[in-house]
């Protein structure tokens, strides 16, 4: 009897994961966080990890400081070591000013076989400057493709 529930203790203990899935934010940042009319910002060159998934969720807001609604187009840049980025095949999101109404976009990005991700530039395309500029990038392993 002691050997059976020994063993139908080993078995759940196989079966059952040890580790539970950690949920990781950063921020990418700008140089400033209100980028004028019609220009673009460059990011600072900070970079995230995501050696170990396979997707990131990107969470974007700002403000306009007026009625504007002129695209706001952010490109992010990857790479497989971390320290030469991509020059072609950037990947950007566009997103549309509300005028003065906080604007918050979150979409998914789907990088395998990529290893780190950094804020190239935003750029903004309306006619009023915006405020408030966050990225923030989150990464929470899935089973299928998170290894110890």
């Amino acid at each position: 009897m002691k050997k059976l529930i020994l063993l139908a203790g080993l078995a759940l203990a196989l079966v059952l994961p040890a580790a539970a899935q950690q949920y990781t934010v950063n921020s990418l940042t700008l140089a400033t966080n209100t980028i004028a009319a019609s220009t673009t910002e460059s990011g600072d060159s900070s970079a995230v990890t995501i050696t170990r998934f396979s997707n990131v969720g990107v969470q974007i807001t700002f403000q306009g400081s007026g009625a504007g609604t002129g695209d706001q187009t952010l490109i992010f840049k990857h790479s497989v070591d971390g320290s030469t980025y991509s020059t072609l095949s950037p990947i950007s999101i566009t997103v549309a000013a509300n005028g003065t109404t906080a604007v918050c976009l979150t979409t998914n990005i789907s990088l395998v076989g990529v290893g780190y991700l950094k804020l190239d530039s935003w750029q903004n395309a309306a006619t009023n400057s915006v405020t408030n500029c966050v990225i923030k990038v989150s990464t929470k392993p899935s089973a299928p493709f998170f290894k110890n």
